[in-house]
């Protein structure tokens, strides 16, 4: 398996030795994940940012997203998410694993970033609020996803801590 010099030196850089640990392991992860839910064996997606991801299809040909990352809080969350989301406004969930930090998921064809736009900030804020007003799913009484707040803090402290980041996010807020 050819895992990217970026995934490697950005989940490094985030996870540390836990990410030097689970990169070794990686092919044998994606094997067992291939074994688990009958997939062929993919092509790396394109663009790979800290999560393996394979585009690959199941023993019925159908086109799926394997996607396989560290295992971490915020993946278990993303897992959870996605579950809620049940395919309403995200894309479609089909099953994960949490031992092996790997998520089964219908495979979309991406679009533009928002960031990439060219639209200004405040236009790309109107656009992410009204995709976020359309969000159809109510939270689970019992779950185990962050409050907005702890998210909002952590990309705030993150982005005052990480010096690759510093400036993305005007100091003033």
């Amino acid at each position: 398996m050819d895992i990217p010099q970026k995934l490697v030196e950005n989940a490094e850089r985030v996870f540390g030795d836990r990410a030097r640990a689970w990169l070794p392991g990686l092919p044998g992860v994606a094997a067992a994940c291939r074994d688990r839910w009958d997939l062929a064996e993919g092509i790396p997606a394109p663009h790979m940012s800290m999560n393996y991801i394979e585009l690959t299809t199941t023993a019925e040909d159908c086109p799926v997203a394997l996607k396989i990352g560290v295992p971490h809080d915020d993946l278990y969350t993303e897992m959870e998410a996605l579950r809620a989301y049940d395919g309403q406004a995200a894309v479609g969930f089909i099953d994960s694993d949490h031992d092996l930090g790997a998520i089964l998921m219908d495979r979309v064809q991406p679009g533009t970033m928002l960031f990439q736009s060219g639209c200004d900030d405040a236009e790309q804020t109107r656009l992410a609020g009204a995709i976020m007003r359309e969000l159809p799913v109510t939270v689970p009484q019992e779950h185990g996803m962050p409050h907005l707040t702890d998210q909002v803090a952590k990309a705030f402290t993150r982005n005052r801590t990480t010096p690759e980041l510093a400036g993305t996010m005007p100091e003033e807020l």
